[in-house]
């Protein structure tokens, strides 16, 4: 799996389209895949507008993942970030939503505070899953995943279950409060 900067484009593209869609804040140091780059200080020596080292990155094993190293821009309340790599393992692959929602970590207003309270998921029991879908980063992220899974993935068989599952998104669209219970019902049906 290696993207090319066409590939780049399209998907952080399409990631910012749902982003605006669902009303979330995209960093300002973000400037488009074709804009200027304000990420990777660090390996440009210190310049903007080096080249773009985002990338993304099959693993054989593991979870689906991003890590890139955060860091302030003075004029500017969002963080950017030295060598952002996204990791889909393997079994993931096949799909496109996991790379989607590793992108939107990428994308989404962060700063060096909010990303040092980040708290990882503990276990899979569905209230520790609640207390880490509610952090803003993760709520973002799955809720943008859900929007590209209803638009391009959306493999429900049972029509009741995908008219309802269509009928909550457009509620959490409508209402950002109810996108906390519309991501667990999305767990809790297997869509994601």
């Amino acid at each position: 799996m290696k993207y090319t900067p066409e590939q780049k484009k399209a998907l952080f593209d399409t990631v910012e389209s749902l982003m605006r869609k669902a009303g979330i804040l995209i960093r300002d140091t973000w400037n488009g895949y074709d804009g200027e780059n304000l990420d990777d200080g660090f390996e440009n020596n210190g310049q903007s507008g080096g080249v773009k080292l985002v990338d993304i990155i099959k693993i054989k094993d593991g979870k689906a993942a991003a890590h890139g190293v955060p860091y302030m821009v003075d004029g500017y309340n969002s963080v950017a970030y030295d060598s952002f790599k996204i990791y889909i393992p393997e079994r993931l692959a096949y799909k496109m939503h996991p790379v989607i929602h590793e992108s939107v970590h990428f994308l989404q207003h962060n700063t060096l505070e909010l990303d040092k309270n980040y708290v990882e998921q503990k276990s899979e029991d569905i209230e520790d899953y609640r207390a880490y879908i509610e952090q803003r980063a993760e709520l973002e992220a799955h809720f943008v995943q859900l929007l590209y899974i209803d638009e391009h993935e959306l493999a429900l068989t049972n029509k009741e279950i995908k008219r309802e599952f269509k009928k909550r998104l457009q509620e959490a669209l409508i209402d950002s409060t109810k996108r906390v219970e519309f991501i667990l019902y999305a767990k809790c049906i297997g869509v994601i």
